[in-house]
C-alpha cells in the first residue's frame, strides 16, 4: 500500500479502538532512535520509510523498525530504554499489518455485511472483488476483521439491547475515568440525532465529553505526549462515537456525490471537502463558517496569555482538529511535523524534567503510567516553553537528521508561527 493508505488505516485503527494513540503516533512518524554528536538520544525517520506514492510491504518495514529499536536499547544499555515503548508499538503494529496481509482473499467473496462490533458501533458494508490486494484501501475492514476473528470471536449485539438503559443519567466529577466513559456510552446508546445537522451532533457529543473530562477535550483527543492514565480510552471512545455518528455517513455522502473514491485520502487541495470537515470539528468550538486563517487567529487569540502546559496542548489540539495544520502544510509535511513535536515535547520535555528517562526498562516500558492524578494535574499546571521548543524543531528540520520532503516548507511555517503566535 501506498503512505496515504496506510495512514489511512492507522486512522480508521486508532478510531475503532484497535490501536492506542500511542501506537498511532509511532506507526505515523515512521521515526527510529540514534545517538546524535551530543552522544544524546534523538530520532529520525526509518531508512525505506516512503515518501511518495510508492508501493510499500508496511508490515515488514515496521518489523524493521522493532528490531532497530531493539538493537539500539541493546548497544546503549538500561539508560537508554526510554525506546522500549517505541519498540512495543512498531511490535504491535507489525503483527496487525501481517494479519492483515495474511488474510486477504485472492478469489471472488460474497458481499459480508457487519451491522455490529462489539459496542454496537455501526461499521457498515464492504464488498470484497476478486483479485483484490492490500493495497486497495476500500478492502482493508473485511480483512482487519478477518484477522481479528482469528483472535477471539465477535460477538454481535442487537440495537435492541439498548432499551432498557435509563436516560437520567448524571456523570458526577467523582467518577473515574471508567465509570464516566461507560455512562457516556449510555447516553449515546439512547440519543437520538433525527433531523439534527452533523454540527449540532457533532457539537453535542464534543460538550458531553468535554464537560466530562474537565474542558480539555482538545488535549485529550490530540494527542500530544505521553499521556494521563485513561485519556487513551477517552480519545479511543470518543472516535467511535463520532465516526458512527457524524463521520461515516458523511464521508459515504462524499462517495456518492463523486467527491472521493472509497478509501481515498482528502487533502488540502480538496477544498470543499477541507471545509466541510473542518467546519464539523469546529463548531463546537465556535469557529464554524471562517475560513482557515480566521481560525487559525481566533485560536491564537483564544491562548494568548495562556502559557501553561495544558494550554499548549488544548490549543494544539485546536489546530490539528480544525484542520488548520493540514491546511497550511499538507497531509503528509504536517504529519511529519506533528511527529516531530509529539517525540520532542515527549522525550526532551515531559520525560527530561521528570527523570523517567533512566527509571525506564524492560520491565517498566511506560513509567508515567504510574503517575497519580495529582501528579498529572502539577505537570500540566507547568508552564510551557514553547519558545525553547518551536528552536529545537527548526534544528531538527534545519539538520541533515530529518529526511521528511517538506523540511523546508515545514521551516518556513515554523518561521511564520513564531511571528503569528503571540501568547
Amino acid at each position: 500500500m501506498t503512505r496515504n493508505q496506510y495512514s489511512s488505516l492507522l486512522r480508521e485503527l486508532r478510531d475503532m479502538g484497535i490501536i492506542t494513540p500511542q501506537d498511532f503516533s509511532v506507526g505515523y512518524g515512521g521515526m527510529i532512535p540514534y545517538t546524535d554528536t551530543k552522544g544524546k538520544t534523538a530520532y529520525t525517520e526509518a531508512d525505506g520509510w516512503p515518501r511518495g506514492k510508492e508501493q510499500t510491504d508496511f508490515a515488514e518495514l515496521l518489523q524493521n523498525c522493532a528490531n532497530t529499536c531493539r538493537n539500539f536499547m541493546s548497544s546503549q544499555g538500561e539508560a537508554i530504554n526510554s525506546t522500549r515503548m517505541t519498540s512495543d508499538s512498531y511490535d504491535r503494529l507489525s503483527k496487525i499489518f501481517n494479519q492483515i496481509q495474511e488474510n486477504v482473499p485472492e478469489k471472488e467473496e460474497p458481499t459480508m455485511e457487519i451491522n455490529r462490533i462489539g459496542n454496537g458501533r455501526i461499521i457498515g458494508q464492504q464488498s470484497i472483488r476478486k483479485d483484490t490486494a492490500i493495497t486497495q484501501p476500500n478492502h482493508t475492514f473485511q480483512e482487519l476483521f478477518h484477522a481479528r476473528a482469528a483472535e477471539a470471536p465477535v460477538k454481535i449485539e442487537s440495537a435492541a439491547t439498548t432499551n432498557a438503559i435509563p436516560t437520567n443519567i448524571t456523570i458526577l466529577p467523582g467518577d473515574s475515568v471508567e465509570v464516566k466513559l461507560e455512562k457516556l456510552k449510555q447516553i449515546a446508546s439512547v440519543s437520538d440525532y433525527t433531523g439534527m445537522s452533523y454540527e449540532d451532533i457533532y457539537t453535542t457529543i464534543w460538550n458531553r465529553y468535554n464537560d466530562a473530562f474537565g474542558g480539555n477535550l482538545p488535549a485529550i483527543i490530540c494527542p500530544m505526549g505521553p499521556l494521563a492514565n485513561g485519556w487513551d480510552d477517552i480519545s479511543n471512545q470518543f472516535y467511535e462515537e463520532t465516526g458512527e455518528a457524524v463521520i461515516h455517513p458523511l464521508f459515504q455522502e462524499f462517495y456518492e456525490q463523486g467527491l472521493l473514491e472509497e478509501g481515498e485520502f482528502y487533502d488540502r487541495d480538496d477544498t470543499y471537502i477541507m471545509q466541510r470537515i473542518s467546519d464539523i470539528q469546529s463548531a463546537p468550538l465556535g469557529y464554524s463558517g471562517m475560513s482557515f486563517e480566521e481560525k487559525k487567529q481566533a485560536i491564537y487569540s483564544k491562548y494568548q496569555g495562556k502559557t501553561s502546559y495544558i494550554d499548549f496542548l488544548n490549543m494544539q489540539g485546536e489546530l490539528q482538529h480544525s484542520l488548520v495544520y493540514m491546511n497550511e502544510l499538507g497531509r503528509e509535511a504536517s504529519s511529519d511535523y506533528l511527529s516531530s513535536m509529539n517525540s520532542h515535547i515527549t522525550y526532551d520535555y515531559v520525560y527530561k524534567n521528570l527523570g523517567l528517562l533512566d527509571k525506564m526498562s524492560a520491565s517498566n516500558p511506560n513509567p508515567h503510567s504510574q503517575l497519580t492524578e495529582a501528579e498529572w494535574d502539577a505537570i500540566y499546571a507547568w508552564q510551557f516553553d514553547s519558545e525553547t521548543l518551536f528552536r529545537d524543531l527548526k534544528s531538527f528540520f534545519s539538520s541533515g537528521f530529518s529526511n521528511s520532503p517538506s523540511r523546508f516548507e515545514i521551516l518556513e511555517f515554523l518561521n511564520n508561527y513564531e511571528k503569528e503566535d503571540k501568547r
